[in-house]
């Protein structure tokens, strides 16, 4: 058993230094480039202002840039490679070169005039006649319209408003030099200002946190002796958070710190140049700018940063402000380092190694079981104590306190290891009857229970240091097969998880009840209690809720959880396998290797009595510090990508971002939370898109809030004003023409009462007219009837006239034939009977025709009109001409028939009535509509006759033509008077496309 957990132990820390090795990002860097709206992406030089503004530098390009946390903003260059700085009161000033830097010089300095946005240059003789030239100046903006330089060995002063350079004081003695070294000057936080040489630095004091202009009311700093090196060359860059410290950069292998009274060394190093520190850490250089390695070094630990992105590039300057913050510019851009929310103390012992158990005792010292070494924190000092005994390293409750100031430590080992502080001694407890102890857990009066066990018969014990107590002897109902946690409620019931499923247990009343078969996870690593009797229970991957009756899902996907606890403020924090997760208010948010995690695999967190959250995670430990990020984010609703007008379905969708100051959180963790109105706030999520659905007409006011990984969270929302449409029976447009209409209403219907007589006496005219209608349909059917019968009539007359009595003389004489003797005589019988037959036969064609001529429906309704005209000029002497286009031969059969006797109807109307000598017919085809004319030049006559009776006796009539043609979609028109004529045209709508189209040749006669 002990060798398994010696390699499950060896296997856990190697995944767990894999993992890191893997994961070398640099995570805590924040980089901009000319894609974030910097001017270029080379960085010349970088400055923190006092009001936290960065300025930068570029080289030889007509912009600088300067951030203000959030935006990018640019500037005029003052020229190129500028080195820029902001002053306490605002002002921008900059060195004045001429030309390009290092090659001509420096003519003095300039300062920003934002109105303008123009630089106003300031020409200095003592800064341009300098002999040798000056290629770099160590300038600082103290006041409003002043300005420190260092030359040679005076500090100096440049009052704008007076236009005068002064000298302030003689720094000889600690011998600056200000053409190797062009930054040995700082604010100091009493509104002073520090600066550094080669041997020592001095500061100039401040009344009532102004420098006054005048030497005698400055008081020197006496200066240090510099140390033994003889290329030690302090200078300042920075001052850390009280004025008892002050960091140095330079040459010189190491770090000093005054603390107001003495100057002590911090670090000394061999061979590194030393950049940037802040308290007790600081920055290191090695090798040559152009292939440089940067590392932090913080209580003689280094760490080496990673040579990727704008870190591979070459170094140009650096900053830092009094946070520790850092500020780098490279050729490549801009990049920042700040220190992290989580981070493990510089003077921990044991990194990267499994810490999982967390207990403070009663004077306050808190202490760490990391796997085989028990780790003691107080008063600032940090005391390891190697255990005789591995630890079990998933036991998060594996450490407690006695009421004798002894801590008790679980083991895999069958008997309970006890460390004694006063003495330094760890002693091995055996069970009074021989029982393993399996599992302890801490109580709250002091003691501790004790989980043990004797083959299958499990008991739990209290132990108070000197003797073991039987507390539950749950006998067969116990059904947890590995205890992983015990929890002692407020109200004195015990709760048991263990790691598979079912095995949930709870003693109320003194009786155990196997929860079990109720509870839906598959393991219970954790179980913690959340106020009002309702717990929380975690899983392998899910956080469940128990309320006492039901059971929910209040987290998943969360890996194992097997820590939780809840924090001063009622945040409630889970240490899992994917980090530190945080419930808050209705929200969650995780911190992980991103917001400084030494592993993003957390066993155990814990909050001390000085509300100092504590996490151990597989690779040491670590301690959140909410101070280092206290800024907001900014939240953006993008108009462009927004709409402003909503449908009346009240389904509207919105998209929105946010930004970290600094990018403190990157933007892509952000958590979001957003409302309609006033309504309540959502929970905070990653989610950039809102949808809603069902919102009311009218104006609303979409609202967004960021917060970040800290739980800063954005004070002023971005919002955003759209309206959502009404129905169409609500628009206000609707609802205006609806009363203007309403009042019309009322109006029409006065004038309705009013002419309601008039319209009476119209729609007994329109009555009458209906009537004659009605009657002159009647009449046209009596017409058409008595029409048809007096065809047949006809038809039977013609036969029996003609057809028939020819026939039956032919047949009367044929059989006198058989009588008759001569020759001669029967000749003259047969040429009489032949001639009888012709006429017959001829009879039979024009009876044939007249009822539907073969031509039409053979050759075409041209032929058939064609043959009309060519009888009745036979039959009556009428002259003729006759034109017609090409028509196809696809026209209705029923169509051509109606044309057919319509023209003959007109025809005979002419032989009849008109007396005219000459005719015309022409049919013309445009467009898909035919169109045929019948003119005359005869007597004419009145139109108003027209259909009050057919154009012949027996005929077809001219009413039923334009009945007909109206039926079919066509029309009929007369134009006709006395003694001028006539001329009849029928239009009718051709129903199908032409598809054969011939040439026919113009017909005509006369």
């Amino acid at each position: 058993m002990f060798m398994f957990f010696r390699i499950l132990v060896t296997w856990t820390l190697l995944f767990a230094m894999a993992r890191y090795s893997w994961a070398q990002a640099n995570q805590h860097w924040r980089y901009w480039t000319s894609a974030d709206g910097l001017a270029e992406s080379f960085a010349w030089t970088v400055t923190v202002g006092p009001t936290g503004n960065i300025w930068v530098g570029h080289g030889s390009v007509k912009e600088s840039s300067w951030l203000d946390g959030y935006t990018v903003h640019n500037l005029p260059s003052p020229g190129n490679f500028p080195v820029l700085y902001e002053s306490r009161s605002g002002q921008v000033w900059a060195n004045y070169p001429i030309g390009v830097q290092g090659i001509v010089g420096l003519y003095g300095l300039q300062q920003y005039n934002r109105e303008e946005k123009e630089w106003v240059k300031y020409e200095l003789d003592e800064i341009h006649s300098a002999s040798p030239p000056l290629y770099s100046l160590s300038f600082l903006p103290i006041a409003q319209d002043r300005v420190f330089f260092l030359l040679g060995d005076y500090l100096m002063e440049f009052n704008a408003a007076a236009k005068r350079t002064s000298r302030i004081v003689d720094i000889s003695a600690i011998q600056h030099e200000h053409a190797v070294h062009s930054h040995n000057m700082s604010y100091a936080q009493d509104g002073g200002v520090w600066i550094t040489g080669k041997k020592g630095s001095a500061k100039i004091r401040s009344e009532a946190g102004i420098v006054a202009p005048a030497s005698e009311s400055i008081e020197f700093v006496i200066t240090r002796e510099p140390p033994s090196q003889e290329d030690a060359i302090p200078t300042n860059d920075s001052v850390g958070p009280s004025e008892k410290r002050i960091a140095a950069e330079g040459r010189h292998n190491g770090i000093d710190f005054f603390d107001g009274y003495l100057w002590r060394t911090l670090c000394l190093a061999t061979h590194e140049t030393i950049k940037w520190g802040v308290n007790w850490s600081f920055w290191e250089l090695q090798g040559p700018r152009e292939s440089f390695t940067l590392c932090r070094v913080e209580n003689n630990r280094r760490e080496y940063v990673k040579k990727n992105k704008i870190l591979s590039g070459m170094f140009n300057h650096g900053a830092i402000d009094q946070n520790g913050v850092i500020w780098i510019a490279t050729i490549q851009g801009l990049t920042r380092y700040a220190p992290p929310t989580w981070r493990t103390p510089s003077d921990f012992p044991l990194m990267d190694k499994v810490c999982h158990a967390i207990h403070e005792d009663e004077k306050g010292g808190i202490w760490f079981l990391c796997l085989d070494t028990l780790v003691l924190f107080k008063n600032g000092q940090w005391i390891m104590y190697p255990l005789p005994v591995p630890s079990h390293w998933i036991a998060t409750t594996a450490l407690a306190s006695l009421p004798d100031g002894r801590i008790a430590i679980m083991t895999p080992s069958p008997e309970l290891l006890l460390f004694n502080p006063a003495t330094e001694i760890f002693e091995l407890v055996h069970h009074p009857e021989g029982r393993r102890i399996t599992f302890i857990a801490p109580r709250a009066s002091g003691t501790i229970w004790v989980e043990t066990r004797q083959d299958t018969n499990v008991r739990i014990e209290i132990f108070d240091g000197a003797a073991f107590q039987k507390y539950l002897d749950p006998g067969p109902a116990w059904n947890i097969d590995e205890l992983r946690y015990l929890l002692e409620d407020d109200k004195g019931n015990l709760w048991f998880g263990g790691r598979s499923e079912g095995q949930l247990g709870l003693y109320r009343t003194n009786i155990y009840y196997n929860l079990g078969s109720k509870y839906p996870g598959n393991a219970a690593f954790c179980i913690h209690p959340v106020g009002n009797g309702v717990v929380w229970i975690s899983d392998r991957d899910r956080i469940y809720e128990y309320d006492g009756a039901e059971w929910s899902v209040v987290r998943s996907g969360l890996e194992e959880c097997f820590s939780m606890i809840t924090s001063r403020d009622g945040s409630i924090w889970l240490a899992t396998w994917s980090g530190i997760h945080r419930y808050h208010a209705g929200s969650w948010g995780a911190n992980a290797i991103e917001e400084g995690l030494p592993d993003a695999s957390a066993v155990v967190i814990f909050q001390d009595r000085t509300e100092r959250i504590w996490v151990g995670t597989t690779r040491g430990i670590s301690l959140f510090h909410p101070e280092a990020d206290t800024d907001p984010p900014q939240t953006f609703i993008l108009p462009g990508k927004n709409i402003k007008r909503i449908g009346p379905d009240g389904e509207a969708q919105f998209i929105f971002t946010g930004m970290d100051k600094w990018k403190y959180t990157e933007s892509n963790r952000l958590l979001y939370s957003h409302r309609i109105d006033t309504d309540a706030w959502s929970p905070f999520t990653e989610s950039t898109v809102a949808t809603y659905t069902g919102l009311g007409s009218g104006v609303h006011h979409f609202q967004s809030r960021a917060m970040d990984r800290n739980w800063n969270i954005d004070p002023t929302a971005a919002v955003f004003e759209f309206r959502v449409l009404a129905p169409w029976y609500k628009q206000s447009l609707f609802l205006v023409t609806s009363v203007i209409a309403s009042l019309l209403i009322l109006i029409l219907f006065g004038m309705h009462i009013h002419h309601v007589l008039r319209i009476e006496r119209l729609v007994g005219i329109r009555t009458a007219v209906l009537q004659e209608q009605q009657i002159r349909l009647q009449t046209m059917a009596s017409e058409l009837s008595a029409t048809e019968e007096r065809e047949r009539r006809r038809l039977a007359s013609d036969l029996h006239d003609s057809v028939s009595q020819s026939l039956s003389l032919s047949i009367m004489e044929l059989s006198s034939i058989a009588e008759t003797e001569g020759i001669e005589q029967i000749k003259e019988q047969v040429v009489d009977i032949g001639q009888r037959l012709e006429q017959t036969l001829h009879d039979t064609q024009r009876m044939t025709f007249d009822l539907c001529p073969p031509e039409l429906y053979q050759i075409g309704l041209e032929a058939a009109i064609f043959e009309i005209l060519v009888q009745s000029r036979e039959q009556h002497g009428l002259d003729f001409s006759f034109e017609t286009d090409p028509l196809s031969s696809e026209i209705s059969e029923d169509l051509r028939y109606f044309l057919f006797r319509a023209v003959r109807e007109l025809i005979l109307n002419i032989t009849k009535h008109a007396k005219a000598g000459q005719a015309q017919v022409l049919l013309k085809k445009r467009d898909g509509i035919l169109a045929i004319h019948v003119i005359d030049d005869g007597m004419g006559f009145d139109q108003s006759v027209v259909g009050q009776k057919s154009g012949r006796q027996g005929g077809f009539g001219l009413f039923s033509i334009q009945e007909r043609l109206v039926q079919l979609g066509g029309t009929l028109t007369i134009e006709s008077g006395p003694q001028e004529g006539s001329m009849v045209s029928i239009t009718v709508p051709l129903k199908k496309t032409e598809g054969i189209h011939h040439e026919n040749p113009n017909l005509s006669g006369g």
